[in-house]
């Protein structure tokens, strides 16, 4: 084996070590779904596909209309490839935490009418956390754009 060979094989090593196991990447996502235990889920409750928007008014065509509901609060979402926007029924000022499965999270404040937007939209698996001012936690189920 030549210096060279050696030196190829010593970094691909090297490169293999530092690779973290999927295994441990999937633990660790269970763990902090532990962070939101006490929080109500919110279920899907309508899932709108407005590729043909026949019915739909002023849907944007290719959005996707989701709603999410608990007995105390619901989110009515417009997904966008763009933006993912929404309100809160009954309006109310929250902060709204995007949680992607394999993506960047991201937060925005939801204004006193219950409107937010965030951009841009997520493209793979997806919730949401709900913290209002009352200190109540709402999670989305985990949904696909």
């Amino acid at each position: 084996m030549t210096d060279d060979e050696l030196l190829a094989e010593l970094a691909a090593a090297e490169r293999e070590s530092q690779q973290i196991p999927e295994s441990f990447l999937a633990v660790g996502r269970g763990a902090l779904s532990w962070l939101t235990v006490d929080a109500e889920l919110a279920e899907l409750q309508s899932r709108v596909d407005t590729a043909e928007p026949e019915g739909v008014r002023d849907a944007v065509p290719g959005a996707r209309l989701l709603t999410f509901g608990t007995s105390t609060v619901s989110v009515e979402l417009e997904l966008t490839p763009r933006a993912l926007q929404g309100q809160l029924v009954p309006p109310q000022p929250s902060r709204i935490e995007l949680q992607q499965y394999d993506g960047p999270d991201a937060a925005v404040e939801a204004a006193d009418d219950g409107w937010f937007t965030i951009s841009p939209a997520p493209a793979g698996m997806f919730r949401l956390i709900l913290r209002t001012r009352d200190d109540a936690t709402v999670v989305t189920a985990w949904t696909h754009p």
